[in-house]
């Protein structure tokens, strides 16, 4: 169970980062 939270912890960490460097690019671009 906590192994699974982990998990699930790893993963949404590693997609916020991904979106926040994506929007970070964008806002870039756009301004």
């Amino acid at each position: 169970m906590i192994l699974f939270l982990l998990y699930i912890y790893l993963i949404y960490v590693l997609f916020n980062n991904l979106i926040n460097s994506n929007l970070n690019d964008f806002l870039k671009v756009r301004f």
